[in-house]
């Protein structure tokens, strides 16, 4: 309890309080920074040199088939769902889309 204007933080943890909380809280923080890292590190692996080709007409092609594309984002578009199987999930209702800016129509959407 506070004495004062001051915390006292015995006081707080002799009381007898459950701190379960705090460790539900931790634990979550952990995955969410599991998540993000993991998301980071699969971006990272998909912009490896191989995996997309210039050719000399200018369109970009998949390192991984023969697709090709007039940009460099559209071949990482198609990479990473198929070749990667990156999908982009929606948190609250669990939905799964082949990019991100799909994923935000969702979360923008009325049905959402």
């Amino acid at each position: 309890t506070r004495s004062g204007s001051s915390f006292n933080e015995e006081d707080e943890l002799d009381n007898g309080q459950n701190y379960d909380h705090i460790e539900n809280f931790d634990s979550a923080i952990d995955n969410l920074l599991d998540t993000a890292t993991m998301k980071l590190e699969n971006r990272t692996r998909a912009r490896t040199s191989t995996e997309v080709i210039v050719l000399p007409n200018g369109r970009f092609k998949c390192g991984y088939c023969d697709k090709t594309y007039k940009d460099r984002p559209s071949v990482y578009n198609h990479i990473n769902p198929i070749h990667k199987n990156i999908r982009f999930e929606c948190e609250t209702c669990g939905k799964q889309y082949f990019s991100r800016q799909a994923l935000e129509r969702h979360q923008l959407s009325k049905d959402h």
